[in-house]
Parts: C-alpha cells; structure tokens; sequence
C-alpha cells in the first residue's frame, strides 16, 4: 500500500535536522527498523458497517428542466457554434484566469509503504491508524483520506463500523474524483449502449480504443471525447435555445441549492475548504492546473517506480533491493526535490497549454465538423414516437420501454 501526504501551502512543511552522512551501506534490516509499519489487525466484531450508512436522494427533480452549466461554460459553448476563434476548454480556462491572483502550490511527501496487498481490510485499516496518528501531529481535528474505487467501498465500511465518538469514526472517507470519472463515463458508456454513441464516435477514433474510452479506462480520451461530443450537440441544441431571465435565476437557484445540500453532509470546516479550492491539488500558481488527489498518487509514486531505476524497470528483484527501496522511498524523494531545484531541472517545456495551441483547435474543428456531418445522417433528435436506434434505425418494440422503466426505477 502506498501512501502520500498533500500539504498546501508547501511552506507548511517545516524542516527536519540534518541526516548524518554515512559510509557504509545501510541494510534492508535497517531500513525497514526506521520505517516499517506494523499491521493492525481489523476486529469488525460482527457489524455490518454499510448497514450504518444512509444513501440520501438529491432533489434534482423539478418540474423545469435544468442543467448545471455555469455561465462560462455556456459562454465557450456559445463562441464555439459562433465558430469565433476559441481554444479547448482547458485552454479557455487558462486564458480567462490568466490575470488571476496566484494559487499555493502543495507539497507531496510519500510516506513509509505499507508492505501489505492493498485490498484487504487489515491494510486498509493500518492505514486509517497512520493516517489518523499523522493527522495528530499536525493538530488536525478533521482527517481527510482519499482512496482508489476498489479501496473505498472497504474504507468506507471500515469508518462506518466504528464506535460512534471514537476518532476512527470521524475520518471523512473520499472517493478521488479521477476514479469517479472514470466510473461515470463507464455508466455512461454502459447505459448508452446500442443508443449509436459508439458509432459516432467511431468518425473520429479508432475502433479499438472505443471499449476503453466507454468504460472509463482510457481517461484522457474519454474526457476529451466527451467534451467534443457534448460541445457538437450543444452547437445543435443552441440553434432552438432561448434563455430568459427566469429561466436564468432558476438554474442559478437549483445550483445554490445542490451546494447547500453538500453542506449538511459533511464537517461546515471541510466544506470551507472544499468551496476555497482544496478539493483538488495545484501542481503550479496557474488556477486551471488543479488535479484531483487519487491522481496525484499516480503523477508522482507509482511514476517514480515506473520509471528508469525504479522497482520495475531497471532494478533486481531480491526481496533485499526490494526492501531496500520501499522502504526508503519516502525519503529519498525528498532528496531527489531539493536536488532537482539545485541543478535547476524543470520538467516544463512551456507555459502555454496544449488546448491553446492552433493545432489542437484545428483537430477539435475538424472533430466537431466529423461529428456534426455524422448527425446530418443520423439525427441525435429525431421527433418519433418509439425508441429507436439513432446508427442503426431499429425500432423498439415494449419490451424495450418496460426495461427502459425498471431501470429508471432502480437508478
């Protein structure tokens, strides 16, 4: 299991003495005296900790149809049909918040591993105790953990089983947003099956990569696929769209009122954080360049052990070498930083963001153009009375509009 430490601003991070340089070589006996975890075992004594949580059912039915846009959005949607010279939308965002005040960068420290398979529940919960016995340290009444899909269900179960009052049961579990995309675009990639979506998207990417990006694996394609798509659609819908100031002030109401919900969900001083910007980690001052905590983990441990002389590729595979750098790791990245400032190596080429090149506002044209000639075929609205196929033409018959109903039901 492993794990990091997300500190903003990084200045909070206050300087330990000096380590003594050494001569000889240190062992993986040693290493593992200084940083090894013990694991705790996790007495559940019988209680079913899903049992104790309640799934609440947010009002987003309302007799107005409406939509979460916000008003910049509606705004790079609208210039996009304008054809007006616009970049992606991470480029639009760069260049609206680029007079903007700067934002504090965090620091990432990687803390000693957990030499446990990561899915079972007494690592999960060894992990809880560290995370809760760090968060002491720094005075915290307030312990944030962000875990991956396939850990969070189980961490989840784990807080929700413990003692009321008890300081286990007050940690707020969090499911990264990076796997909670990735999950929704392979809800949307399995409900919208047979619906023609694949087909379309088929104008523009190849064949194979089309059952990764519907299901949430291939994430950068997915995101940008999806922009593409919805950014083609709306440049349809805009043509019968018609915003009043009624209609205005409702959006804006049933927003305020999908926040205030959030907020009697959780702790009122998490939510003051959420809301000022720590929900996500800024790599850089830019306020566009946020990334979601999940996928930290992954642009800065598991790249370093990927990479050239990390434990994949590069070294042996003795359990000593092994030992040796898993449990050193959380330190020796700290001495890799501060030698990366001395030499002066930046990984950034360029300040300018890949949505804002011309060559990626070119690609994304001819995108829109590709989809926007497939749906002159295939109408993604067609006035009809019966469920249809939008790629294929076939018509449903009932038996589709009963399942179509039992699942609504159980959405």
């Amino acid at each position: 299991m492993g794990v990091i430490q997300i500190i903003t601003p990084k200045s909070s991070v206050l300087a330990k003495e000096p380590s003594s340089r050494t001569k000889q070589v240190i062992s993986a006996k040693d290493f593992a005296a200084e940083a090894h975890v013990p694991i705790q075992v996790c007495h559940n004594n019988g209680i079913v900790g899903y049992s104790k949580i309640t799934a609440q059912n947010f009002a987003y039915e309302s007799d107005t149809t409406a939509s979460f846009l916000r008003k910049i959005d509606m705004l790079w949607l609208y210039r996009k049909w304008n054809n007006l010279s616009l970049p992606g939308w991470n480029g639009y965002i760069k260049r609206l918040s680029s007079n903007g005040r700067d934002y504090s960068i965090p620091r990432i420290l990687f803390l000693p591993f957990i030499p446990q398979p990561a899915s079972v529940y007494n690592t999960i919960y060894t992990t809880l105790l560290c995370a809760l016995e760090n968060a002491k340290c720094y005075g915290h009444d307030v312990r944030i953990v962000t875990f991956d899909q396939p850990l969070y269900t189980k961490a989840r179960e784990i807080v929700a089983a413990a003692p009321e009052g008890s300081d286990l049961s007050n940690i707020v579990i969090r499911l990264g947003g990076f796997h909670l995309l990735s999950s929704f675009f392979g809800a949307i990639g399995y409900i919208m099956q047979g619906s023609g979506i694949k087909e379309v998207l088929s104008l523009i990417y190849a064949p194979n990569s089309l059952d990764k990006m519907l299901t949430g694996h291939a994430y950068a394609r997915a995101v940008k696929a999806h922009t593409i798509f919805h950014l083609t659609l709306a440049a349809i819908i805009s043509k019968e769209l018609v915003i009043d100031d009624d209609m205005d002030a409702n959006l804006q109401n049933t927003i305020e009122d999908d926040m205030l919900q959030s907020e009697n969900l959780i702790d009122p001083s998490v939510f003051r954080r959420f809301i000022q910007g720590f929900l996500t980690v800024r790599r850089s001052t830019k306020f566009g360049c946020r990334t979601s905590t999940d996928m930290i983990i992954e642009q800065s441990l598991m790249k370093s052990m990927q990479t050239d002389g990390g434990i994949s590729r590069g070294r042996r595979t003795q359990d000593s070498v092994i030992n040796k750098r898993v449990y050193s790791k959380h330190a020796t990245n700290t001495v890799c930083e501060r030698l990366e400032d001395l030499g002066n190596v930046k990984m950034d080429t360029t300040d300018k963001h890949v949505d804002a090149s011309d060559s990626r506002a070119k690609r994304d044209t001819e995108d829109i153009k590709n989809f926007l000639s497939g749906f002159l075929l295939h109408d993604p609205f067609p006035v009809v009375e019966k469920i249809i196929s939008i790629a294929s033409g076939v018509v449903g018959d009932e038996r589709v509009v009963i399942m179509l109903v039992k699942l609504e039901l159980l959405l």
